[in-house]
């Protein structure tokens, strides 16, 4: 008889707990609050460089990351030394991923600046074209 009453109040408690559960995730429009899912390709116009961290580096190794673009086919990694031209140091081919990562290696002591481009295919002349630069990024290196 102890048992049954045991299995009955936990019953209760479940069903008031899932109702409550269930108020709180209603909202004033009368639907359920879910959170936004992810984009599946991003939604930017040009490539978003992440800021460096840390800043200064201490090993010379430095990655760099940043968020891609739609229908890039891929990216171009510039990077200057010591405020001299931008030069390509790398392509990268795209992935299906949000945020691209390279990681940029042996780097001795300077400052070094870097941006990206995405390369975009054009729909109408299926040329590839290369977009504007990101924004820029510099990180100081201290071996």
């Amino acid at each position: 008889m102890k048992t049954n009453k045991v299995l009955f109040f936990g019953l209760i408690i479940s069903i008031v707990l899932v109702f409550a559960f269930g108020v709180y995730c209603w909202n004033e429009n009368k639907s359920f609050i879910t959170p936004d899912p992810l984009p599946l390709e991003p939604t930017n116009v040009l490539p978003i460089l992440s800021r460096f961290i840390p800043d200064p580096d201490y090993d010379g190794d430095v990655i760099v990351e940043w968020i891609g673009v739609r229908n890039a086919t891929s990216y171009n990694i510039y990077r200057n030394v010591n405020g001299s031209e931008f030069v390509v140091i790398e392509e990268q081919r795209r992935e299906f991923v949000l945020i691209y990562r390279y990681n940029d290696r042996g780097l001795s002591n300077g400052k070094y600046g870097y941006k990206i481009t995405a390369m975009i295919r054009d729909e109408t002349s299926l040329t590839l074209i290369e977009s504007d630069f990101s924004n820029i990024e510099f990180v100081n290196v201290i071996i």
